[in-house]
């Protein structure tokens, strides 16, 4: 199972975090149920990116 992944995570407007996260084209034999996976772990992944940035915001702004 390997695809390969972009994740970019920018602040947007009004202060919040945008994750833009790309699956590109996975290696061939990957199966259906692979690319399920890996999707879920995707944006598993970009939420605990998102959260950390908008945690460290906060812990900032608080000073």
């Amino acid at each position: 199972m390997a695809a390969k992944i972009t994740i970019i995570i920018s602040e947007g407007k009004h202060g919040h975090a945008d994750v833009e996260i790309t699956r590109h084209k996975a290696e061939s034999g990957t199966t259906v149920d692979e690319m399920a996976m890996s999707a879920e772990l995707v944006q598993e992944v970009g939420l605990a990116l998102c959260k950390i940035k908008l945690a460290h915001k906060e812990k900032r702004n608080a000073h």
